[in-house]
Parts: structure tokens; C-alpha cells; sequence
């Protein structure tokens, strides 16, 4: 592929600065991802259970998803439970059933009660999502593509929007396919500037 170096060659929308930034995420998307969260593992661990009643938990606060492995851990010591519990493979473990069906609920309600935080964890809201999309086809792709990338043509804005929000978007950094270490990255980087990965992650290797 030809990294041709004219700057004639390169957009000059790819180079001027990023427009100030969208809304982060509303409570209201906030509650739906924790809420979302808890359906899933509430279906995790009883969908085969209908004699269990879905306990009302309210939220307390937040935790960091570095720390929430160690943090609900605690919570089930605390509870009497050991990890075991949560994370075995019921009899095959030597597990008593209904002690660990109790340990599910210690561990449902405390994820429940601090779930890990939505904006920690690097989901964007509708407002940053449509930002990242209209820069990726705007800015970005036709700034890679006057580089000598091949990037493939972005799908309607509303599909990428929806298929972020399940971890699977349309990246135009999928058509580069350096090493991590090409010091062509420095390059492109320069070139075709990429969105603060403080907010929007580290989208190219």
C-alpha cells in the first residue's frame, strides 16, 4: 500500500482539530446498562428457577472495574460465602445446592447493590456514538483511504450506533493492519488525528 507523503494527498478535515465533545452518558443510559447487567445475571444463574424471587435491590454506589472481582469477593465473605460458590460448577465442585444457591443471591445482590460503573467500563452514550460515527466516515476514513488504506464503506449511522452498543462496530482502522510496534502509527496518528482515547479508547493496535 502506498503511504504516499504529499500533504497535497491528505484531507485537510483530518487534520484540523476535533469539534468540542458530545454529551457522556444520561443516568437514564446509566441505568439502563446496570439494569441490563443485572437481567443477564439474574438469567445467568436462575433462569431455570422459577421457585427463586427476584429480590428488589437498590443501588448503593459504584465500583471500579479494576477492584470489582476483589470488591464482591468481600461481599460474599462478608455473606458467609466463599468464591466457590458463585464461580464452581455446582456438585462437580462437592458443593452443597442449596448453600450455593444462596451464595447466587449474595452475589446478585451486591452486584447489584455496586455494580461496576457503565462510564468505567468505556460505554458511550447515543450522543458519543453518533460523534465517533460521523468522524469515522467524515474525517477519518476518507483521511486513511488518501493515505493508500483500503477502508471499507462505513453501514448507516443508526446500525453502527446499535452494534456498539453490543461491542461490534464498524472501525476504520480495520483496513490498516500494522503491527503494534509500526512506527507508521506515528504517521497516521499525525495525519489522520484519532478521537481522545481518554474517552473513546484506543481504537488502533
Amino acid at each position: 500500500m502506498g503511504l504516499g507523503l504529499a500533504a497535497s494527498a491528505v484531507f485537510l478535515a483530518g487534520c484540523a482539530p476535533i469539534a468540542d465533545q458530545p454529551q457522556p452518558l444520561t443516568q437514564q443510559e446509566i441505568d439502563a446498562i446496570v439494569a441490563r447487567d443485572n437481567d443477564y445475571r439474574w438469567e445467568f444463574y436462575f433462569a431455570n428457577r422459577p421457585d427463586i424471587v427476584r429480590p428488589i435491590v437498590e443501588r448503593r454506589g459504584y465500583v471500579a472495574p479494576g477492584v470489582a472481582a476483589d470488591f464482591y469477593a468481600k461481599c460474599l465473605s462478608t455473606d458467609g460465602f466463599d468464591t466457590a460458590y458463585v464461580y464452581g460448577v455446582g456438585l462437580e465442585f462437592g458443593l452443597d445446592p442449596k448453600t450455593q444457591t444462596a451464595a447466587y443471591l449474595a452475589y446478585y445482590t451486591c452486584a447489584a447493590q455496586y455494580p461496576v460503573d457503565p462510564v468505567a467500563r468505556g460505554f458511550l452514550s447515543t450522543d458519543q456514538l453518533g460523534f465517533m460515527y460521523d468522524y469515522y466516515a467524515q474525517r477519518l476514513a476518507p483521511c486513511l483511504r488518501s493515505l493508500g488504506f483500503t477502508v471499507p464503506e462505513p453501514p448507516q449511522r443508526g446500525h453502527f450506533i446499535a452494534a456498539s452498543f453490543n461491542g461490534d462496530s464498524w472501525n476504520p482502522y480495520d483496513g490498516v493492519g500494522l503491527a503494534r510496534s509500526s512506527p507508521v502509527w506515528r504517521l497516521i496518528d499525525q495525519r489522520c488525528p484519532p478521537l481522545p482515547a481518554g474517552v473513546y479508547g484506543t481504537r488502533h493496535p
